[in-house]
């Protein structure tokens, strides 16, 4: 009988050596396949400071501490109080506040999904909003053109020291001022704003709506410092309106209501 004699393979080998390979396989598998294992981003709102003055806008920033790049994240943000008047969908916005915020909370929530895997996180920060009183005005009598100029000229020194001010200029007038000594108050001080190419954006006449007293009341004002005249009344007429026209930013219907 014809005999082969075949060398066979040691079986427990190559059992181990499947076995190796079935794991190196599987292991490959795996480390394919972590991409779909969702890594959740973590989230951190950051504020701008920690209070502001009602009227300022308040700034927020989110941030990614497993990625410091904001691409492949969508940002949702909600906040308690105020529009967001920029950057909705980015890791920053702005919020705008009122003047009536005052002793509130500014309160930004940004939720930021990861796009790849859909995995989202959440985190809030908080701004406290103030109020800032005015300090108490100063008070002037009748006065000629020289002095109006002298008193325009210091309130502009101090408003270019406090940058986040305006004037607030009361005018008010007894009874026998007519509208043509009104109106020549009103230009007075047009043209000391004008003579000294000053910013007239940052000027507010406020003209008393009946007759008391002939007086100057000078406020500077902070932003989102609550208005220290009654609207009822004065009538607000901003000063940029009154350089470019005088007579049409300050009618005579105004005041001749009062006028005898």
């Amino acid at each position: 009988m014809y005999k082969t004699d075949i060398k066979t393979c040691d079986m427990p080998n190559m059992r181990k050596l499947v076995s190796i390979m079935i794991v190196s396989f599987a292991g490959a598998v795996l480390v394919a396949g972590q991409t779909d294992v969702k890594t959740c981003p973590k989230a951190l709102v950051t504020a701008e400071r920690d209070t502001l003055v009602a009227g300022d806008s308040a700034h927020f920033v989110a941030m990614v501490d497993t990625d410091p790049s904001p691409d492949g994240y969508e940002f949702s943000w909600d906040v308690s109080l105020g529009p967001i008047v920029e950057g909705q969908g980015t890791p920053k916005i702005v919020v705008s506040t009122r003047a009536d915020f005052g002793g509130r909370s500014v309160v930004a929530t940004v939720n930021i999904k990861k796009v790849t895997n859909g995995c989202s996180t959440s985190s809030s920060a908080t701004i406290q909003v103030i109020t800032i009183e005015n300090i108490d005005p100063d008070y002037y009598g009748r006065l000629d053109w020289h002095e109006i100029q002298a008193l325009i000229d210091n309130y502009f020194v101090q408003l270019n020291i406090k940058s986040s001010h305006r004037l607030l200029l009361a005018l008010e007038f007894d009874q026998t001022d007519s509208y043509k000594d009104k109106l020549l108050r009103v230009k007075a001080i047009v043209h000391a704003i004008r003579r000294r190419n000053f910013d007239a954006t940052r000027v507010t006449l406020a003209i008393a709506k009946k007759p008391t007293k002939h007086e100057y009341r000078p406020y500077l004002v902070l932003r989102g410092a609550r208005n220290p005249l009654d609207p009822n009344e004065f009538i607000f007429i901003e000063c940029e309106k009154l350089l470019k026209n005088i007579k049409a930013a300050f009618p005579e219907k105004l005041t001749k209501p009062h006028e005898k």
